[in-house]
Order: C-alpha cells, then sequence, then structure tokens
C-alpha cells in the first residue's frame, strides 16, 4: 500500500498538538484515520510528537497545505511514510 496523507490540520497555537497530519490508513473504527499529532518542533526535547488516529474534519482545526506545516514537522511526516512503506 502506498501511503498518502489524506489532510492536514492546524488546531492554532493554544494546544500542544497543534498539527494533525491524517494518513490513508484506516484506525480503528470505521471513520477513523491513522494521524500524526505535533507541536512546532516536535523533535525538542520538550515538543510534542504523537501518532494517534481520529476522524476528518473541522473539529481539527483548519485544513492547510502540507507546504504550510513548520519545516520539523514536515520532518517527521515524512519519516514517518518511509518507515511505514519500508514495513509493507
Amino acid at each position: 500500500m502506498k501511503v498518502k496523507i489524506k489532510a492536514v490540520y492546524d488546531f492554532g497555537p493554544s494546544v500542544a498538538d497543534r498539527y494533525t497530519v491524517y494518513f490513508n490508513i484506516k484506525g480503528s473504527r470505521f471513520e477513523f484515520y491513522e494521524a500524526r499529532a505535533m507541536g512546532d518542533n516536535p523533535y525538542h526535547p520538550q515538543g510534542f510528537g504523537q501518532w494517534t488516529e481520529g476522524a476528518l474534519g473541522e473539529h481539527n482545526g483548519k485544513e492547510i497545505k502540507f507546504s504550510e506545516l513548520p519545516e520539523a514537522c514536515q520532518k517527521l511526516v515524512n519519516t514517518d511514510i518511509e518507515f511505514i512503506t519500508a514495513q509493507n
């Protein structure tokens, strides 16, 4: 399976998991997809970058383009895609 990004959201600076990137991998419920939730700098020792799952929609914040993510977030997502692809 080729891993692709389904949607990218920005909830705003008031939360640790500001950005959520959903992949085309089904989650544990019909409407859920696997995702990466993260803050501005997920590689920082006090940063946030966690694998999760959830439903697409406006409750995640504003939908944005992948290119609008901070560079560190883009790097983490690309690493996720490479890792998942290598496992299949």
